[in-house]
């Protein structure tokens, strides 16, 4: 069953502006609200501000602005909704875990992209490495598999490109990594970021669960 959304709506100006998300996150949705509040002179239709990888956009109805994000879990190119909780949850545990590695984000985007070895989604455990990426749209993470033993790199037939939304969408813990910057490795196991490494001094940055 989907949860259901709550909706709180403020007005600014003598304009209304409307954000819905589950009730568990009413404190950023609040937050959030504030933020737009401060920059009341900017709005308009198609206004937008970013929540770590993901936008959060004003759309201008005939009672007012209620605020949306793509649709993850539809088709996040072309369609969005206002149920904000995927988004702000996301947001909620990329915070997390730079603040464990004590490390500044890297920039990253919803529409980038993702390398990962096919079967990703339903290994328990993985470990995601960050480098340089080829182009805009090359997020520059690769997602391996823990613990499968390989006589042999893996081959481009192994690997998939996969949006960085659906990386979010099947895996919500290592959506949490993604703003980490170049040079952290990151352990998954199950639903858990379970430790943080610097790859160039192998210093454990964080080991418990995030």
């Amino acid at each position: 069953m989907t949860p259901t959304t709550t909706t709180t709506t403020i007005s600014v100006d003598g304009r209304s502006l409307s954000a819905s998300a589950v009730p568990d996150l009413q404190g950023a949705i609040d937050a959030l609200l504030a933020r737009f509040a401060d920059i009341r002179g900017q709005w308009s239709d198609g206004l937008f501000v970013w929540s770590t990888w993901s936008p959060i956009v004003m759309t201008e109805q005939t009672d007012g602005f209620v605020l949306e994000t793509p649709d993850y879990a539809g088709d996040a190119f072309n369609d969005r909704t206002t149920d904000l909780s995927l988004a702000l949850q996301a947001s909620d545990g990329v915070v997390r875990v730079l603040n464990a590695a004590n490390r500044m984000p890297q920039d990253v985007r919803f529409n980038q992209t993702v390398e990962a070895v096919k079967g990703w989604e339903q290994h328990d455990r993985l470990i995601m490495t960050r480098s340089p990426g080829r182009d805009d749209r090359d997020s520059g993470w690769f997602i391996d598999l823990l613990g499968v033993e390989r006589s042999e790199p893996w081959t481009l037939d192994d690997v998939v490109v996969v949006p960085l939304w659906q990386v979010a969408m099947a895996r919500p813990a290592a959506a949490r990594v993604l703003a980490l910057p170049l040079g952290i490795k990151a352990a998954i196991t199950g639903d858990a970021v379970e430790m943080l490494v610097d790859e160039q001094t192998q210093a454990v940055l964080a080991e418990r669960p995030l």
